[in-house]
């Protein structure tokens, strides 16, 4: 699946709202078709929990927003792509680089929280969000956008099937607030470990679809970013391992 990260500079030290995704939603001029990222700074996606005083602030220096739709509207995204002013600044291109993502694990993986996740019911539409690491309810949306299947007994075939052959690890996860477009709003943040059993059909495309658009609701705002790892034989991820070996 393709993800574009658009590297770019603001001209002066600029306050964002508080989750940063509405500079993608400028970049790609509110078109809901995209999956647009919050900043990137340092590797870290910044937004402000509601309980932080401080803005959210930008210094003059390279920033990264990852984009993600279909391969035609983001060819012609980048193709009209240019510097452009938003936030009281003038933000300058600099890079931009296309990665067709694929995520393939075996034994089991590991779903990092990089923005705050919207968990939502598969089953029955209802506002409630669901706070769980339950596997069908944490991989429901990537898997719809694979399937292309909406809340039905098709989603729910599917659904069983992740239920059955994958199992919950132990697992870290908490809630936080924060603030899109003046309401508060809670979501999930931490670090959700699964055990896969057998083989099971598209789950390559389902994890790669969540390394891209991530996981949840409000995905095109920008919530639900996660990074997938995969687990060695071990049932370590590949970041434990590496962790292991500088402790020996």
């Amino acid at each position: 699946m393709l993800r574009a990260s658009i590297t770019l500079r603001p001209e002066n030290r600029v306050v964002l709202p508080p989750m940063t995704s509405k500079l993608g939603k400028v970049i790609t001029k509110g078109d809901s078709s995209f999956f647009v990222s919050p900043v990137r700074v340092d590797g870290r996606y910044l937004f402000r929990l509601s309980k932080d005083p401080l803005p959210v602030e930008v210094s003059p220096g390279p920033c990264v927003v990852d984009i993600s739709g279909s391969p035609e509207g983001l060819i012609k995204l980048l193709a009209e792509l240019k510097d452009f002013h938003a936030f009281n600044t003038k933000w300058r291109i600099e890079d931009v680089k296309v990665e067709d993502v694929r995520v393939e694990c075996s034994k089991g993986f590991e779903l990092s929280s990089l923005s705050p996740v919207l968990p939502f019911d598969p089953y029955v539409k209802v506002k409630l969000k669901r706070f769980t690491n339950s596997v069908d309810v944490v991989l429901a949306a990537p898997l719809m956008d694979v399937t292309s299947l909406s809340r039905g007994d098709e989603l729910k075939a599917e659904l069983e099937e992740l239920r059955r052959f994958i199992i919950e690890d132990p697992s870290l996860l908490y809630t936080v607030k924060v603030i899109y477009a003046g309401k508060e709003v809670v979501g999930m943040l931490g670090k959700l470990r699964y055990r896969i059993l057998r083989d099971v059909p598209r789950l390559t495309e389902v994890l790669s679809a969540a390394a891209v658009r991530g996981v949840g609701s409000s995905r095109r705002n920008g919530f639900g970013r996660v990074e997938v790892r995969c687990y060695q034989e071990s049932g370590k991820s590949r970041e434990d391992e590496g962790l292991l070996r500088k402790e020996r």
